[in-house]
């Protein structure tokens, strides 16, 4: 069987799904070539059926991100309403005068956490889309020291990866192993020193399948290195440019019937494994 080397992706396409327990399915696409990049997805908003009732969720317009950072242009595109809004960006992709941010105020609590991740390659292989994938368990243990703000926590992420060397893209992507964020916790406004350990492997590569047990899974259902047709990184013909998205976030059913009616279907529909 023929595996695909490490090699240069000029173009690129990923479809990756997304599970979160008690969470309808997600399936975003991204699309990568030079210095440009389209991410498509769609919004959804979880509301009860009716008072202490189960969770339904809502669903909001089909989008569209187009980045063009030879242009200098972010395209944001409602693919349902055919309209879209732009705005100048620098060559990495940052908004070209962004917002200003008032940082909260945190002070230095005097203690540290430590953060230890380990990955082990179990040493299984398979082939994936013509790649020969790495099975990997990551696991992230905290452990803050006397008189930490933050609480003590493991994790643990279970994956599959390949060795796949991305295209620039816009913004720059970081071709390095996929990483933990870390993120300390604060309380009343205190913040704890961070020391990091890895041990194992740290270069695990790019994900393909990942379970975070034991509430999500992210995987790639589709992945395609064919040439992407330049009209992808454009505003289709047709649709109106626009001051700002008339689209409002997903609303829930304004009558208790709908919701409920609602909440029939996508339990139906959850039944035989529909994704959004």
């Amino acid at each position: 069987m023929l595996i695909a080397p490490l090699s240069f992706a000029s173009d690129l396409k990923i479809t990756e799904r997304s599970a979160t327990r008690g969470a309808p399915t997600r399936i975003n696409t991204t699309y990568i070539a030079g210095r440009r990049t389209r991410i498509e997805s769609r919004s959804v908003s979880g509301f009860q059926a009716w008072s202490s009732g189960p969770t339904v969720f809502s669903y909001g317009h089909r989008t569209s991100t187009i980045y063009q950072c030879d242009a200098r242009q972010l395209r944001m595109l409602d693919l349902d309403s055919h309209e879209y809004t732009s705005i100048e960006i620098d060559e990495q992709g940052r908004p070209a005068s962004p917002r200003p941010i008032t940082p909260m105020p945190l002070q230095p609590s005097g203690a540290t956490l430590t953060i230890n991740i380990e990955g082990i390659d179990t040493g299984e292989r398979k082939v994936m889309f013509g790649y020969t994938a790495r099975h990997i368990v990551r696991t992230e243990r905290r452990v803050p020291g006397p008189g930490a703000a933050s609480l003590a926590q493991e994790s643990k992420r279970d994956g599959w990866y390949i060795d796949l060397d991305m295209p620039e893209g816009c913004p720059p992507r970081n071709k390095r192993a996929e990483a933990f964020v870390l993120m300390s916790s604060g309380t009343n406004g205190r913040i704890d020193k961070i020391e990091v350990h890895h041990t194992g492997v740290t270069e695990v590569g790019y994900p393909l399948e990942v379970t975070d047990p034991p509430f999500s899974k992210k995987e790639v259902i589709e992945l395609s290195t064919a040439p992407l047709d330049p009209v992808l990184f454009e505003p289709p013909t047709g649709f109106k440019q626009v001051p700002n998205l008339t689209a409002q976030s997903p609303q829930p059913p304004t009558s208790k019937v709908l919701r409920v009616w609602a909440w029939v279907w996508q339990s139906i529909w959850r039944k035989f494994g529909g994704d959004i």
